[in-house]
């Protein structure tokens, strides 16, 4: 415990861990009248039975209002009685934010604590030469000498301490005390101590409030602070609405250059973007001027709203590469249109790019996802005659034969549309289905000589035998698929699990599972009884869920008040008196507390002061 860490900290009311401000610092929050009691790490120095030389430092911030009191040395149980002629806290704050204690509160030069700023106050106190120097934020607040500054007196630590502790103070809902940090140190530090220890915490402070962030943000702001030290968590946060709305202008160049088709423009930005950019870049979405998302139906290329989609019609390869090198590489191949459902390898098909629909499924695309109307990506290849694409897609397990809710499956429109090419086409296909069944293939005698309706029966009994052995071969080999958007927001995949059912609705067998998600990072699962009392009505508009992007979006738009400091948080659960919140981590938090936020609640916090 050289460091001065206290060996425990107890909470004294409703005290939450919590991420506050714009900034997300972590730190405690206490609500009024909730007061921490530190466990000191050293029992007695100075030449008496009690601590008598020790420095106590917090880093805080006080929300609308000043306490009277920052820490007490007794009186808040019956374990730690004041004696007579005790005060209740023995460092106190004045009406104006000085420091000190005994009436003595520095000059009219002292620094000042003030509300809704981060604040380093440190008490140096030495009862042997009956001595105790406050500071502020590195610099001296006032120079306490007085009588009760007494050896083993009220002044000395009897093993704990109470932070913000005041007997009869009233309650008031809109005050909260946020803390980052306490210490605890057995010698009386000198000025220059004191002043290095200050610098720390706000380093810690700015360090905390980059780590916040998205860690694909991070390396650019850590560049900007060593370039130019950060004053304030706020400026932090300046800095990144600026790096996220440059980003997000890049989008907006990027689309208009793939709609344009220019190549050439659209090469050159390209190999200029950061890591960033092109992180924020996967996210973006074709936004109105009032910022809410424009879908694209399936009329209208590229047939969603991201440049993932844009960059699969236009067959722009060297962009597609770089957004799905990132980090949600999954994530944004299978991501659907917000109104048509189409993923980006719906929209590469839709414009004849192979190579595009490559990459989209080794990014991990999943060929058997349907639009909004029930077409796959196989059933548009047949219908534009795309033979090479439609064999791609069935080695990455697309069923020619899937109807997904009654659709036409693509077997069905090639026989619809007919000619020499689709009736090749869907010979291909069929081959193609029972030779990764394991099937021997069947060889057809077609003369191509003759006409007349006998050699076209003959055709159409092989094209019947060859279609019913492929279908049984891939009932037993090939994944269904089915949307049922009344059950659940993604598509659904046949199996056979022992898992337990998420639905639980009347008569719910609980386990086995007859289907799962195909695209929910955790299992979910729905028992056959449930599935089946799910009326399977005609599929919604896919929703695009990306809270990210929507987080990044308000940042950009956000807008900061240097006049004002930041009063908002979120809390994250009980830190130690509340078993009624659960905890979670960080970024979790970071994720989940805009998940929420839609256009109509912009952001709306003020920003965080020094």
């Amino acid at each position: 415990h050289a460091t001065g860490l206290p060996i425990g900290l107890d909470a004294r009311g409703k005290v939450r861990y919590a991420r506050q401000g714009e900034a997300r610092v972590p730190c405690l929050k206490l609500p009024n009248l909730a007061f921490l009691v530190v466990r000191v790490p050293f029992s007695k120095n100075g030449g008496g039975d009690q601590l008598n030389q020790f420095t106590v430092t917090m880093h805080v911030k006080f929300l609308n209002e000043l306490p009277d009191n920052l820490y007490s040395t007794a009186g808040w149980d019956s374990w730690s009685k004041l004696q007579e002629g005790d005060q209740l806290s023995q460092l106190q704050v004045s009406d104006d934010g000085a420091v000190g204690a005994h009436e003595c509160f520095g000059d009219a030069s002292s620094p000042r604590l003030k509300a809704n700023e981060w604040f380093s106050v440190s008490a140096s106190v030495d009862t042997t030469a009956g001595v105790m120097n406050t500071y502020v934020n590195g610099q001296l607040a006032s120079t306490v000498k007085a009588g009760e500054l007494g050896r083993d007196g009220q002044h000395s630590i009897k093993r704990r301490l109470a932070l913000f502790w005041s007997k009869d103070s009233n309650f008031n809902a809109e005050t909260f005390v946020y803390v980052r940090s306490v210490a605890v140190h057995s010698v009386a530090l000198d000025a220059e101590q004191v002043r290095r220890e200050h610098s720390v915490l706000h380093s810690l402070l700015i360090h905390d409030a980059i780590a916040s962030v998205p860690s694909f943000l991070q390396p650019p702001l850590t560049a900007a602070h060593q370039e130019a030290p950060f004053e304030t968590s706020s400026s932090v946060r300046r800095r990144l609405t600026l790096l996220v709305k440059r980003a997000l202008e890049i989008g907006s160049e990027l689309w208009r250059m793939l709609q344009a088709r220019d190549h050439a423009a659209l090469k050159t930005l390209q190999q200029k973007l950061d890591l960033h950019q092109v992180e924020i870049c996967a996210k973006w979405r074709l936004r109105d001027s009032e910022g809410v998302v424009v879908g694209r139906d399936e009329l209208s290329a590229p047939y969603g709203e991201t440049l993932a989609h844009a960059c699969a019609h236009a067959g722009a390869t060297g962009l597609l590469q770089r957004l799905l090198s990132g980090s949600a590489r999954a994530d944004l191949a299978r991501r659907r249109g917000l109104t048509s459902g189409f993923t980006a390898l719906h929209s590469a098909v839709a414009g004849g790019h192979i190579d595009a629909c490559r990459m989209l499924l080794e990014a991990g695309a999943k060929p058997t996802t349907t639009s909004v109307s029930r077409r796959s990506a196989l059933w548009t290849a047949c219908i534009k005659g795309l033979r090479d694409v439609a064999l791609i897609l069935l080695e990455h397990g697309a069923d020619p034969y899937a109807a997904p809710q009654g659709a036409e499956s693509p077997a069905d429109a090639l026989r619809r549309i007919g000619g020499k090419a689709a009736t090749e086409l869907h010979r291909d296909l069929t081959a193609a289905s029972a030779a990764q069944a394991g099937l021997p293939a069947e060889e057809t005698a077609e003369d191509d000589g003759e006409e007349g309706e006998e050699d076209e029966e003959e055709e159409a009994d092989e094209e019947d035998e060859e279609e019913l052995e492929a279908r049984k071969a891939l009932a037993a080999a090939a994944p269904k698929e089915v949307y049922v958007p009344s059950l659940h927001p993604h598509p659904l995949e046949q199996c056979h699990r022992s898992h337990y059912c998420n639905v639980r609705g009347p008569g719910c067998k609980l386990s086995p599972t007859t289907y799962t998600c195909v695209e929910c990072s955790s299992s979910w699962d729905v028992c056959a009884v449930c599935f089946d009392n799910v009326p399977k009505d005609g599929p919604e508009p896919a929703t695009a869920k990306d809270s990210l992007a929507e987080l990044l979006y308000e940042i950009s738009v956000a807008v900061h008040d240097d006049d004002e400091g930041d009063g908002q948080e979120d809390d994250m659960g009980e830190a130690m008196a509340d078993d009624d919140d659960e905890g979670v981590d960080p970024m979790a938090l970071f994720r989940d507390a805009q998940r929420a936020n839609g256009r109509e609640n912009a952001v709306d916090e003020d920003e965080d002061d020094e």
